[in-house]
C-alpha cells in the first residue's frame, strides 16, 4: 500500500491511494511536491512490475484452482483490512504536514498515537479474521479457503503500522523510504513464492493456495523494518495521546466510510460468485478453477496499462486542480488522449499476445479466448483511472464515491444474472459493463465539474472529505 498524501486524492485500480497537496505556499512546496509525485510514479511503475511478475510465477506453479482458492478469499481480506488501512495513514500524514515546522516532539507524539491506534485496529481485526474464517469458507461454500484466511490474519496489525508510516514519511516530505518499503515488500514475496513452490511442488491444494498468504507475510514484516529503520527515534509519547487520537479519528472516518462501503460490495461478490457459477452447472472444483482464471489471470492484464496512467494520474492529478478555466480543460484532454492511447495499445496488444500470455506464461491453454474478451477492459480500466483522477482535482471526492459505488453496486446485479447464464464468461461480462457505466458517469461529473469553473482565478484547496 502506497500512500501519496495531500488535500485531495484518488484511488486507482489496484487499491493504491494516491493523494497531493495543493498547500498555497512558494515555489519550494510545490518543487517539493513534484518530486514526490514523480518518485512515486516510479516506485509505482517499479512495484507493478513485481506484481505482474508475481502473477505469473503463480499462475504457472499454482494452477487454476489454487488460484481460484486464493481468488475467494479477496474480497473477505479487503473487508477485514478496510478499518486498519483506511482513513488513519492519510489523516497521519495530512496532520504531520499541516504541523509544517513544528517541533519534531509533535509530529513524534502524532507517529506514537497513530502506531498505536494500527496496532490495535490490526490485532482486533486479526482475531475477527481467525473467528470469521470457518465462517467464510461455510459462505463460499469451500473450506479450502480456511488456511489462506488464517495466514493473512497475523498480517493485519504488520499492514497497520506500515501504513501509518507510510503516511508520517509522506507527511515529512520522505517519499523515498515508502517506495523502498514497498519494493522490499514485493521482492520477498517473489522469492518465498519460488523457494516454497519450487521446492514442495506437490502440496495439497488448500496449502498451495495459501503460500501467497504467507509470503504476502513475511513481505509486509520485510517493508515494515525498512520503515522502523527510516523513521527510527522519531515516534515519541506525549501527554495529549488522547487529543491526538480523536483529532485523527475526525480526520480518518470520512474515507474509512467509502472504503468500507466499496470493500462490502467487493465481498459480497465473492462469496455470491462460486455458488453462481455452481448454479450454471459447474462443479465447486471447475468454479474455484474459472474464477482463478478470470481474477487472478486476466484481470491483472487488464490493468497493465496503469503502469503509465499510474504516473499520468500522479503527475496530472495535482496540475488539474491548480489550473482552471480553458488551460484545465485543455490539460485534461491532453491526459486523456495519453490514457486513451495507453489503453488502446495495452487492449491491442492483449488481443494479439492472448495465445502466448496462456500456453507461454500462465500455461493455460485454453484462457486464451478469456484474455481476448476481456481486452476492451484493458481501455475501460485505463481511462477510469485517470479520469478518476481528474474528478479528485477538480475537488469532486463525493462523487467519485458515488460512481464507484454505483458502478459496483451495478457490476454486482449484472454478475448475478449473467454469471448463472454464461458462467465465468457472464462474470466477464458484468466486468467490462461496470467498468463502461463508471466510465459514462466519470465523464458526465467531469463535464459538469470543469465547465463550471470560469477561466479567472486559481484553483482553491478542498479538504479530503469534500464533494
Amino acid at each position: 500500500m502506497t500512500i501519496v498524501m495531500g488535500n485531495f486524492g484518488f484511488v486507482n485500480p489496484e487499491g493504491m491511494i494516491v493523494q497531493y497537496s495543493t498547500y498555497p505556499s512558494g515555489g519550494d512546496v510545490l518543487k517539493s511536491l513534484k518530486g514526490q509525485a514523480v518518485l512515486s510514479a516510479l516506485f509505482a511503475v517499479v512495484t507493478r512490475g513485481l506484481g505482474f511478475l508475481l502473477r505469473i510465477v503463480l499462475g504457472r506453479q499454482m494452477g487454476a484452482e489454487a488460484m481460484g482458492i486464493m481468488e475467494m478469499t479477496q474480497g473477505v481480506q479487503q473487508l477485514m483490512v478496510a478499518p486498519v488501512i483506511s482513513g488513519l495513514p492519510q489523516a497521519v500524514s495530512r496532520l504531520v504536514a499541516l504541523e509544517g515546522k513544528a517541533e519534531n516532539a509533535q509530529k513524534g507524539q502524532t507517529l506514537y498515537a497513530a502506531r498505536r491506534m494500527a496496532l490495535k485496529r490490526g490485532t482486533a481485526m486479526a482475531v475477527v479474521c481467525v473467528a470469521a474464517a470457518p465462517f467464510a469458507g461455510l459462505l463460499l461454500g469451500d473450506m479450502r479457503v480456511i488456511p489462506t484466511l488464517l495466514l493473512f490474519a497475523p498480517a493485519l496489525p504488520i499492514v497497520g503500522v506500515c501504513c501509518v508510516m507510510d503516511g508520517c514519511a509522506f507527511g515529512m516530505g520522505k517519499a523515498f523510504s515508502p517506495g523502498i518499503s514497498e519494493c522490499a515488500e514485493q521482492c520477498v514475496r517473489i522469492l518465498i513464492c519460488l523457494l516454497l513452490l519450487g521446492l514442495y511442488p506437490r502440496m495439497r491444494l488448500p496449502v498451495r493456495a495459501a503460500i501467497p498468504a504467507f509470503a504476502g507475510l513475511l513481505g509486509e514484516g520485510a517493508g515494515l523494518l525498512v520503515m522502523l529503520a527510516a523513521l527510527r527515534g522519531i515516534a515519541r509519547k506525549g501527554g495529549n495521546e488522547q487529543a491526538v487520537r480523536r483529532k485523527l479519528d475526525r480526520m480518518a472516518l470520512p474515507m474509512m466510510g467509502s472504503r468500507l462501503g466499496m470493500s462490502g460490495i467487493r465481498a459480497l461478490t465473492g462469496v455470491m460468485l462460486p455458488r453462481l457459477l455452481m448454479l450454471h452447472g459447474m462443479t465447486g472444483g471447475d468454479a474455484a478453477a474459472a474464477i482463478g482464471r478470470l481474477q487472478g489471470m486476466v484481470m491483472p492484464l487488464l490493468f497493465l496499462p496503469g503502469i503509465l496512467t499510474g504516473a499520468l494520474a500522479s503527475l496530472g492529478g495535482p496540475q488539474v486542480a491548480a489550473r482552471t478555466g480553458r488551460a484545465q480543460r485543455k490539460l485534461m484532454l491532453r491526459l486523456f488522449g495519453m490514457a486513451l492511447a495507453a489503453g488502446i495499445m495495452g487492449a491491442g496488444a492483449l488481443y494479439l499476445f492472448a495465445p502466448v500470455i496462456g500456453d507461454v506464461l500462465y500455461k493455460q491453454s485454453g484462457i486464451a479466448p478469456l484474455i481476448q474478451m476481456m481486452c476492451p477492459g484493458a481501455l475501460l480500466a485505463a481511462l477510469n483511472h485517470i479520469l478518476s483522477a481528474m474528478l479528485m482535482g477538480l475537488g469532486r471526492q463525493r462523487k467519485l464515491f458515488f460512481v464507484q459505488m454505483t458502478s459496483g453496486v451495478i457490476t454486482l446485479l449484472l454478475t448475478i444474472v449473467l454469471s448463472i447464464r454464461f458462467g465465468i464468461y457472464g462474470t466477464g461480462y458484468a466486468t467490462l459493463l461496470g467498468l463502461g457505466v463508471q466510465l459514462v458517469m466519470l465523464v458526465f461529473h467531469i463535464a459538469r465539474g470543469s465547465l463550471g469553473r470560469d477561466d479567472s482565478g486559481g484553483a482553491t484547496p478542498t479538504p479530503l472529505a469534500g464533494g
